[in-house]
């Protein structure tokens, strides 16, 4: 990713973002595993011309399961994803 980040164009608008970061959070008690898989699922289905990194966090205390996930926002296509709220919802 740095290759792309560092030899990108000048970004010509205030939203020139190389990457995008997304929380999904399931209730406590869920399998964690699960919580990974779905994610998976999710950035395949959803983001399938992007690359993307992600983490599983559990809480030590029983807290909520949730996957942090960054996702380039240049596609294999050479695309730029650019979602907006409403698009995730």
């Amino acid at each position: 990713w740095e290759k792309d980040i560092l030899e990108a164009k000048p970004r010509s608008s205030k939203n020139g973002n190389d990457t995008m970061h997304l929380v999904l959070s399931m209730p406590s008690g869920i399998d964690t595993e699960s919580v990974r898989n779905a994610t998976r699922d999710f950035l395949k289905k959803n983001f399938p011309m992007h690359e993307y990194l992600l983490v599983l966090y559990t809480d030590a205390d029983g807290g909520n399961p949730h996957t942090h996930s960054v996702i380039k926002t240049l596609g294999f296509d050479n695309s730029k994803l650019n979602p907006r709220k409403d698009d995730l919802q």
